[in-house]
């Protein structure tokens, strides 16, 4: 039986060689994040860290903003990726996958951030002024959509199994995870 450490190294192998990037930052990708919710998860249960977690937590605040700027960092490669398929001829699909998929990080990027709204200080303007629940410029607060991001993440996840899925078959390989 194939131990979990040997299954990591295998996938971390096969991921430096298909994306050329250096193993160590691989590694990050992966970790990071599991490191970040365990630290906030330790930072709100501890009292005496519980007001500053929340302070980190909240709308236009350091987890938001770093949101914001990972996605946008994605979605420049996601695009970055793209032209270089186009360039190099690649079919159709694997380089409109990477458009479509950079297009969308950009777009939940700015959704993060409602648009600027707060940065750049405009009001609501109209029909969102009406229909967003918190008065914003935002899709995610409109309606059955408010506070019920759970079933987008659930839908992401899911997608994410069908590209592990269909990473078997040779043909998806290059725009699996």
């Amino acid at each position: 039986m194939v131990s979990i450490t040997e299954n990591i190294t295998r996938y971390l192998d096969i991921a430096e060689m298909t994306y050329r990037i250096p193993r160590r930052w691989i590694a990050a990708i992966v970790i990071f994040p599991i490191f970040i919710d365990l630290v906030a998860l330790i930072l709100l249960r501890i009292e005496a860290t519980r007001y500053a977690a929340r302070w980190m937590l909240a709308e236009n605040h350091p987890a938001e903003l770093l949101t914001f700027l990972f996605l946008m960092i994605a979605a420049g490669a996601a695009l970055e990726i793209s032209r270089q398929a186009m360039r190099t001829q690649e079919n159709v699909w694997v380089y409109g996958f990477y458009l479509m998929f950079g297009v969308g990080l950009f777009l939940i990027a700015m959704e993060e951030i409602s648009w600027g709204q707060q940065f750049l200080k405009f009001e609501t303007f109209g029909v969102f002024k009406e229909i967003n629940m918190q008065h914003e410029v935002n899709i995610h607060n409109i309606g059955a959509l408010q506070g019920n991001s759970a079933y987008f993440r659930i839908i992401y996840g899911f997608g994410g199994v069908i590209g592990v899925l269909l990473a078997t078959l040779n043909i998806w390989r290059k725009i699996t995870p």
